[in-house]
């Protein structure tokens, strides 16, 4: 043994002391592990955070937020059933606390993380629920993946009163409205729908006759919807929202959606007076308290988007900490990004629709007509498959050339001429992929006529074509950021009519005109923030012409906020936009008394000077700001009326503008601005000029910060 020991003293010391050092490095490991372990049973790092003193604006504070946040990470990603699950509730809880702090970035990063805790238990939930504040609330219901649980919901959600019980109350605001404002249509309103109550007295006579509504009101089924209409035409004028929530009609409205918590009608109605209240941040604690910033939450998330826009107008308004309070008003919708998103934005891209048109139907996809009454993004049955699908059947049956009703298809020379001609079967699905790369397909919706400045694209690769299996009522919304990052993308939305026989209401100031609305819709835009990046419009008929009058006047203005409106813009997309009038509008002055035309139809008369006068403004402002000009004309006449009388509502020689690129596309005027699919030359055509915009001003940015 001791000559072992002589012969191998060496090996043996050195095996001694490598047993020693691992078993000294274990015991460290483990002394480390249980610190750890007893620090995240309570992080006296928290307590220093909390009492920070330092300047409200400051970064430096932010290292020692994300040092807690990585302390905690294995501990907040532990499954529900994890022994650890109690543990990621108390890192929620100091979350929740950090997120009301005044320090920016702490508060940023908090709500982020705050957003990112699944699976706790629903009393956990509710816990928290009760924690958060109302800032906190409105930020976390305005990221995507939130679980909304951690919002608090209405109190006594699923409990009712009585229906007659709800009539009474709404019908005691409708009456207190009444008597503070001087608006007639809810003394007309009360008259009509409550004719047989004698505790009030009968209110002055009007105009409006009540026949109409009284046949509506059948029921006490439907009094209490018809009432909620009543509030949101009473919200809907100037600031009359804010006498709506003094006198206590947001605890009302609760009560009436838990009456009609699946009725989208009434739920549309609730949403956009709430989208009128928001205007007013006063309100915003109140509104968190009765539940409503939860309700908004899961209506921002709804396919409909009647319903899911001004629900994420009202939380976008409703969150002050990172813009002006009342920032989207009555006729905007932003319809891009609808959550909260770190995504730059580079560019403004604002649509306006024309006569009669709206951000909810001007802007559908061209489909099926059984969809058009149906909300959302669905799949649409009167579409074709996908593009790839048809292209193969016909490449393989004809390889040189194929021609359908769907396009035309050019063969380009192939990779490989003996895999064309007879492919072994165990590679005819590379075989497949490979042939459709070798073809350029032929846009739909091509122009039949151009002008010489006209430019592409026409025809798109194989490998960009789009499936065409979901149908969308909004194309801007749900294709545009989907193929163009680093957009905010706004739909102006505003009434119109074709006759003056419709009733208006006595109290609303209506902006009939072209130079009113230009006006009311550039004071709106300026509240938005547009002027402060890169702008691009989009519009359809009479939008175009208050597009052209909104550049002229911002150009003539003094204002430098203003003025940066028509400096900014870079392009201009008309899509069947009568630049000189329309010869339906010049009606005879026998069809004109008959039709009384409203103060829109009269203004696209080929003879009304106001369009000459805007057209020659517009003129002049592009020999100082050269933008590009895109111009879409419709060749097809529309039916309209139950005669089937065919008319061509734009023609050709008033759809020119005279300066860009100019195309005439056989469609009429309200299929002129819905593509077919993604691959038409219509949406092809405004995404490059876009994609172009976006494109500048990043390569600018570049430059300025490089």
């Amino acid at each position: 043994m001791l000559r072992f020991y002589q012969k191998h003293k060496r090996v043996i010391k050195i095996s001694a002391a490598l047993l020693l050092s691992s078993g000294l490095g274990w015991l460290v490991f483990e002394v480390d592990r249980t610190r750890r372990i007893i620090n995240n049973a309570l992080d006296t790092s928290v307590i220093d955070l909390l009492e920070l003193k330092s300047n409200p604006d400051s970064k430096q504070d932010e290292p020692l937020l994300k040092k807690l946040i990585e302390r905690y990470k294995d501990v907040y990603l532990a499954g529900p059933k994890s022994k650890l699950t109690y543990m990621k509730f108390i890192y929620a809880q100091q979350l929740v606390t950090l997120s009301k702090t005044n320090i920016k970035p702490i508060k940023k990063i908090a709500i982020y993380h705050l957003s990112k805790l699944k699976n706790l238990e629903p009393w956990q939930f509710q816990l928290l629920s009760q924690m958060c504040d109302a800032k906190t609330a409105v930020s976390l219901a305005r990221i995507s993946d939130t679980d909304l649980r951690i919002i608090r919901e209405p109190l006594l959600r699923n409990q009712k009163l009585p229906h007659q019980d709800i009539i009474e109350t709404v019908k005691k605001l409708l009456y207190q409205l009444n008597s503070s404002s001087d608006h007639l249509c809810i003394a007309y309103f009360l008259e009509t729908a409550f004719s047989n109550d004698h505790e009030h007295h009968k209110f002055a006579d009007h105009e409006y006759p009540n026949v109409g509504l009284t046949r509506i009101i059948e029921s006490s089924e439907n009094i209490l919807p018809l009432c909620i209409e009543s509030l949101l035409h009473h919200a809907s004028i100037e600031d009359q929202a804010k006498e709506i929530a003094v006198y206590k009609g947001l605890q009302v409205l609760m009560e009436v959606y838990k009456q009609y918590p699946d009725n989208v009608d009434v739920n549309i109605s609730i949403c956009k007076i709430l989208s009128h209240v928001s205007f007013f941040p006063q309100f915003l604690d109140e509104m968190f308290t009765i539940g409503w910033i939860r309700i908004l939450g899961e209506w921002s998330r709804n396919i409909d988007l009647r319903l899911s826009l001004p629900a994420v107008k009202t939380l976008a308004n409703l969150e002050t900490d990172k813009h002006i309070a009342g920032l989207y008003s009555r006729s905007l919708y932003v319809l891009y990004p609808t959550c909260d998103s770190e995504e730059e934005t580079y560019v403004d891209v604002i649509f306006i629709h024309g006569l009669l048109g709206g951000v909810f139907f001007t802007w559908r996809q061209r489909g099926n007509k059984e969809t058009l009454g149906l909300m959302g993004k669905q799949r649409d049955k009167g579409q074709p498959k996908s593009r790839k699908n048809v292209r193969l059947d016909k490449i393989l049956s004809d390889p040189v050339e194929s021609i359908s009703n769907d396009g035309v298809y050019f063969k380009c020379p192939p990779k490989n001429e003996n895999k064309l001609m007879n492919p072994p079967k165990q590679h005819k699905q590379n075989h497949s992929r490979e042939l459709e790369d070798d073809f350029d397909f032929v846009l739909y919706d091509l122009p039949i006529k151009s002008n010489e400045h006209g430019k592409g694209p026409f025809v798109i690769s194989s490998v960009n074509t789009s499936p065409n299996d979901e149908y969308t009522q909004c194309w801007p919304k749900d294709w545009l950021p989907e193929d163009c990052k680093h957009l905010r993308i706004i739909g102006i939305n505003y009434d119109t009519n074709l006759s003056m026989w419709a009733p208006i209401c006595p109290m609303e100031r209506t902006k009939t005109t072209i130079d009113e609305r230009s006006n009311e819709m550039m004071i709106k835009l300026l509240r938005a923030g547009v002027g402060e990046r890169p702008v691009v419009w989009v519009t359809h008929s009479m939008g175009g012409l208050i597009a052209k009058n909104i550049l002229c006047k911002a150009w003539n203005s003094n204002d430098p906020k203003v003025k940066s409106i028509a400096e900014k813009t870079k392009s201009i997309i008309f899509y069947s936009t009568p630049h000189t009038g329309s010869k339906v509008a010049s009606a005879t002055t026998p069809t004109s008394y008959v039709l009384w035309p409203s103060v829109e139809v009269q203004e696209l008369r080929q003879e009304y000077t106001g369009l000459r006068d805007i057209h020659q403004n517009f003129l002049k402002f592009l020999e100082h700001n050269p933008i590009d000009i895109i111009s879409f004309i419709e060749t097809k006449p529309i039916v309209v009326t139950a005669m089937k009388f065919n008319v061509l509502l734009v023609e050709p020689e008033s759809g020119n503008p005279g300066v860009g690129e100019y195309f005439e596309v056989p469609l009429d005027h309200l299929e002129i601005c819905k593509p077919k699919n993604k691959d038409s030359f219509l949406y092809q055509k405004t995404l490059s000029t876009i994609l172009k915009a976006v494109e500048e001003e990043k390569n600018y940015s570049r430059l300025e910060n490089p």
